[in-house]
């Protein structure tokens, strides 16, 4: 409750920014969990997924209340990164824009897909609306635009960092989804 408390006396936009921050912390331990090291020995290991491990992250029992929330805010950014698919869209919708895959073939199959996820996104209903952001003082406004652009920015240079490289990749694609999502305001 302290830190949600805490929350509600913040700024909208500082407010989405602790949400992303928890979706994003929900989505890497949701991928842990799914992949989770189950065994190891001489020359073997098993992975897969790890229900115990997963319970102990969200199950409201064990997170007194903050499975639910942790949860709640993963949606929360999931609804942030379609909406800057779907201000991307247009760009790849182009026909002079082609993917390079190394395979002619693939190239028009992944462009294809990529096409018919945008189409999906188009007619999804809700998306996030990130205009009520950064509406305040011109000033103040765009100091907090800078400051939430470069908080992301670190976020992402600290995925550098990480190990895996799976893992980086994905984190720094959300990351980027999310500056994507709020540079054109």
């Amino acid at each position: 409750e302290g830190f949600y408390k805490w929350l509600e006396g913040l700024c909208l936009e500082k407010r989405v920014f602790y949400r992303l921050i928890s979706g994003f912390h929900s989505s890497i331990n949701i991928h842990l969990c799914a992949e989770f090291l189950l065994d190891e020995g001489w020359g073997r290991t098993m992975w897969g997924p790890n229900i115990l491990e997963f319970r102990r992250r969200f199950d409201t029992a064990e997170t007194k209340g903050e499975g639910i929330r942790r949860l709640k805010n993963l949606y929360f950014l999931y609804l942030i990164e379609l909406r800057a698919l779907y201000k991307v869209a247009p760009y790849f919708e182009r026909a002079i824009v082609n993917l390079y895959t190394g395979n002619t073939q693939e190239d028009g199959e992944t462009k294809e897909l990529l096409l018919q996820i945008f189409n999906e996104i188009k007619g999804f209903p809700m998306h996030f609306d990130e205009k009520s952001m950064f509406a305040g003082h011109k000033m103040e406004a765009k100091t907090l635009k800078e400051e939430f652009r470069l908080h992301f920015k670190n976020i992402s240079r600290i995925m550098d960092c990480v190990g895996c490289s799976k893992c980086r990749l994905w984190g720094k694609l959300q990351v980027s989804l999310l500056l994507l999502c709020f540079a054109y305001l």
